[in-house]
């Protein structure tokens, strides 16, 4: 039995334009100041593309994970609290930042919630599993590096 044949270089692209996205962001704030048409396109396809593209690949190298466990899964990708009424921080690995990518039912992607900011390289996800709420930052950095060695 094997995972979902997706090839390397489909999900390679996938993890370049995720990097690009939050890469240009700060470019395309700093733009669209001056240009409408710009901040209209930034308006309804930033975030919704960024999570898209963030989800795909966690989706799918969860998969492969499952199929095919790698020791860079283990590598850390940022902190996660399991019970933010005791919130004690630990180590958020790649595997564990997949579920929590796939699973978040809120996602903040910039400091202070302020939506006239770029991208923030670091997201906090949120959610909860077995009746405790959880939140995870998450390194974009780090999981863009470790999805990249995993393909």
């Amino acid at each position: 039995m094997i995972s979902y044949p997706i090839a390397a270089e489909a999900l390679d692209l996938e993890i370049y334009q995720l990097a690009c996205i939050f890469a240009g962001s700060q470019e395309l704030l700093s733009k669209s100041k001056a240009y409408y048409s710009l901040k209209a396109l930034v308006d309804v396809f930033e975030l919704s593309e960024a999570s898209r593209k963030i989800i795909s690949i966690a989706v799918a190298l969860r998969s492969s994970l499952d199929s095919n466990p790698r020791e860079l899964s283990k590598e850390i990708t940022g902190t996660l609290i399991k019970n933010i009424k005791e919130p004690i921080s630990e180590a958020l690995d790649f595997r564990e930042a997949c579920n929590k990518i796939i699973h978040a039912v809120d996602i903040e992607f910039f400091n202070d919630n302020d939506p006239d900011q770029s991208l923030n390289w670091s997201l906090k996800l949120f959610g909860s599993y077995n009746k405790k709420d959880w939140e995870a930052t998450l390194s974009v950095l780090q999981f863009i590096e470790i999805a990249h060695k995993l393909t």
